[in-house]
């Protein structure tokens, strides 16, 4: 069996502000400078809410990076379900739909970045496609709630370079 980890958190969200997509939609266009794409949008409007404000704490982590190992071990690109496999032996958690809209909200990307939300892809678009939900800032004036498409072998080197987000559940003292 493999040995537990704790990563260092990279931010602490609250889940449950917001009582559905509709609020967070909202607040999103309010913040001027903020989209999501159509496809994205059809996940969120999948996402059920924590019913009470709960805090959550996020890591930040690389499958790995072209040439040597990541926070995970990979030198080489891998599946989407290999690599989710791997981060739950080392005990991080998948993230619930509405950490993407909390994370937007939070985070502000910095140009030309992309992180993605480890989460249970969702069936979306036409094709139907498995995609998560990727914070994305274009290097135009938007800052982006985008959809990415995972399940894809043509997927599996960007997946080994572009930060995940994962939950990293709290350790009790």
């Amino acid at each position: 069996m493999t040995e537990k980890r704790t990563f260092p958190v990279w931010k602490t969200l609250t889940l449950g502000q917001y009582p559905d997509y509709q609020t967070y939609k909202t607040c999103i266009a309010q913040t001027g400078g903020m989209r999501i794409d159509d496809t994205a949008e059809e996940i969120l409007m999948k996402m059920r809410c924590a019913k009470e404000k709960t805090e959550v704490d996020v890591v930040r982590v690389y499958a790995g990076r072209e040439g040597y190992s990541g926070d995970l071990g990979f030198r080489q690109g891998t599946s989407r379900r290999v690599f989710f496999e791997r981060a739950l032996e080392l005990g991080l958690q998948l993230c619930p739909i509405e950490v993407a809209p909390a994370l937007r909200l939070a985070h502000q990307v910095r140009e030309l970045e992309a992180i993605l939300i480890a989460m249970e892809p969702v069936i979306v678009g036409k094709p139907p496609m498995a995609c998560v939900v990727t914070l994305y800032n274009d290097a135009g004036p938007s800052l982006w709630l985008n959809n990415s498409p995972v399940d894809r072998p043509q997927y599996a080197d960007w997946t080994l370079r572009t930060p995940w987000v994962f939950v990293q559940p709290r350790r009790n003292s």
